[in-house]
């Protein structure tokens, strides 16, 4: 990577070769030698003859030394006390080489060498500290300018190849819908479930392990990623995160690490508070073992649970005591995870058409969205509890809805809609109170 040049780090009156090379004077600065001290030498001769004039040689001798450094002050010297021997016997005068005359003006031209000389040595020393910053920046530049390029390419093939958690979960409830109408085994949906925490939360070595009605661990593994140690059942991180039915995480990493224990265990708990699975984590890179992370895993433990729970017992289909749970779910991931959600409730007009547009509205919500239709005197009156979506995406979701029906029954939804209510889920919203607003607090 070649240097940035600033500035030239070369003494003037020098020359140089072409590959840098000092050979010493120039044959014009030489010559600027030779009149400078020639002209030296006829200030002192002056200032002999006429003694109010000061001593002038030195002036001459100082500006040499000044521009060209402390050689070429100590050859000025030389050369102006050997023009002023010259002189002195052209003008019949006793020449003396040694005078003390000379002294000051020689101590003078010496002293501005140095300055020069120290100067000089500053302003190179500065020039190459520029250049080795300019090259030093040159490197960093180019090591960002990669680095971003590196970085956005990881970006697009992150987005493009792994599921959001909202399209992670809606993938798995279907799953799950499909295994309870076969009557299989929650066990045979093990390694499916685990697969949610590898892609969501990088996760490099985990199990996940069957817990009995009397909260005792399978010791056989449902699913592993990675290499996962055997487990440890009287491990206290197991039973404190069993007996807690929350998520918990070890604080000391290398005394995890040295007894072979898990760094965080997530058990899966269902909407009658009944541990079905726990999911152990062994390995994560240490980037992603953070708060955000984890709260990540206890949102994937506490969906996993509730989606169980849901298909279990009804298959998928609607139901008034699962949508209250599902309601109660919202309002804890408001609360614990600050995640959005949207209750609304429409009741539509006592119409033919408006009750097809409330079956179709509710054949056509999205997988992780709940509804329960009821019957009201002759009204249809839909209930859509939108998880994990806001305002702002729930009125999106809707024009989506409105576009598809006008399409397809050429019928408007908001025509055939009597009464609407939408609220926002925020934290500390108590589900019975939302309830409540839907009337749905009690059966009717």
């Amino acid at each position: 990577m070649g240097a940035i040049q600033i500035g030239s780090n070369r003494r003037v009156g020098h020359s140089w070769d072409e590959k840098g090379t000092r050979h010493g004077l120039s044959p014009g600065a030489w010559l600027e030698v030779l009149l400078f001290a020639a002209l030296a030498s006829v200030l002192f001769i002056a200032s002999n003859i006429f003694s109010e004039w000061p001593a002038l040689s030195a002036v001459p001798l100082a500006f040499l030394a000044l521009r060209y450094g402390s050689t070429t002050a100590v050859l000025g010297c030389l050369s102006w006390i050997l023009f002023c021997n010259l002189l002195q016997i052209s003008l019949k005068q006793t020449p003396d080489p040694l005078a003390i005359e000379y002294l000051g003006p020689v101590l003078i031209s010496l002293l501005c060498g140095y300055f020069s000389d120290l100067c000089r040595e500053s302003q190179l020393a500065n020039i190459a500290a520029r250049q080795h910053d300019a090259q030093l920046l040159d490197e960093v530049t180019q090591s960002h300018h990669l680095l971003q390029l590196s970085h956005a390419r990881l970006e697009q093939r992150v987005v493009g190849g792994v599921d959001t958690l909202r399209e992670s979960l809606q993938r798995l409830h279907a799953s799950l819908i499909a295994s309870a109408n076969q009557e299989l085994p929650l066990a045979s949906r093990g390694q499916e479930m685990l697969l949610q925490f590898d892609s969501l939360t990088w996760v490099q070595s985990a199990s996940l392990y069957m817990v009995n009605i009397d909260d005792k661990v399978i010791p056989k593994t449902a699913a592993e990623i990675g290499e996962p140690p055997p487990l440890q059942q009287d491990g206290i991180l197991i039973s404190e995160a069993i007996a807690q039915r929350k998520m918990l995480a070890v604080t000391d990493v290398r005394a995890a690490l040295e007894q072979k224990g898990p760094l965080a265990v997530a058990p899966i708990v269902d909407n009658d508070q009944r541990v079905r699975a726990i999911v152990c984590v062994h390995k994560v890179p240490f980037l992603s073992f953070n708060r955000d992370n984890l709260a990540l895993m206890a949102v994937l433990a506490a969906h996993l649970g509730h989606m169980i729970s849901t298909t279990e017992r009804i298959g998928g289909s609607d139901n008034r005591q699962v949508f209250e749970h599902t309601v109660k779910r919202a309002c804890e991931d408001a609360t614990s995870f600050a995640l959005p959600a949207t209750l609304v409730q429409w009741t539509f007009k006592p119409t033919q058409v408006a009750s097809n547009a409330a079956v179709f509205v509710r054949d056509n919500i999205r997988g992780l969205d709940h509804s329960l239709l009821e019957t009201i005197g002759d009204s249809e009156r839909l209930t859509l509890l939108c998880s994990l979506t806001d305002r702002s995406e729930f009125d999106a979701m809707v024009q989506r809805l409105q576009q598809m029906l006008s399409t397809r029954h050429a019928v408007e939804l908001n025509a055939n809609i009597s009464d609407s209510k939408v609220h926002s889920i925020a934290p500390r919203d108590k589900p019975a109170v939302l309830l409540q607003q839907m009337n749905l607090g009690s059966h009717e």
